[in-house]
């Protein structure tokens, strides 16, 4: 087979692709993808993106993670495998086929929805409890984007980002929002 002899470990097969050994790195894909295909079809149920797509996500993210890694390589820099690092690629890749497909919910329609619902005390505080859990980062672009009403770019103008940036930020950050809202909240909320 290789230097691993019959059956390498995980750890092994990382180790070996984080030294330049491409053969390791997809035999650590290949080991790490249930966990991954688990992870995106999770995260499109959470979404409402099609579980077709959980196949396609996860093999762009892997040859995005091939590139990225020949890339590193090729340049000299520390490469560093994991399957928290295919996982986010994965998700980025789904991010931005929600983008280009234009999936999102306008932040003006957020704003609509959140004017509406402002009698109700305990959705409200409920919300704001898990904005509390939020990253900084994370805060700061919900609050620009929904209490302050600006555009992305304008957004992204006032915390010194790009625009790109700008509105991936917005997005996970509304995703982790609804994330901690349906796994830990009491009042039935959709975001």
């Amino acid at each position: 087979m290789s230097q691993f002899g019959d059956t390498p470990t995980i750890e092994e097969l990382r180790i070996a692709a984080e030294s330049g050994d491409r053969y390791a790195f997809w035999l650590y894909c290949a080991e790490s993808l249930p966990a991954l295909y688990r992870y995106m079809a999770h995260q499109c149920s959470v979404r409402d993106v099609c579980s077709q797509l959980v196949a396609d996500f996860c093999h762009d993210a892997i040859l995005k993670a091939a590139d990225d890694l020949d890339r590193k390589a090729t340049a000299g820099k520390k490469i560093s495998v994991s399957l928290q690092w295919l996982k986010t690629i994965a998700y980025r890749v789904m991010l931005d086929y929600i983008t280009r497909s234009g999936r999102w919910v306008s932040s003006t329609e957020v704003g609509d929805y959140y004017e509406d619902v402002e009698e109700d005390a305990e959705l409200v505080e409920e919300v704001l409890k898990y904005f509390q859990w939020l990253r900084a980062s994370e805060q700061e672009i919900i609050e620009q984007i929904l209490v302050k009403k600006k555009t992305i770019t304008e957004a992204a103008d006032e915390l010194g980002i790009s625009e790109d940036a700008s509105k991936r930020r917005y997005y996970r950050a509304i995703g982790h929002l609804r994330d901690f809202i349906r796994e830990h909240g009491t009042v039935p909320i959709q975001l």
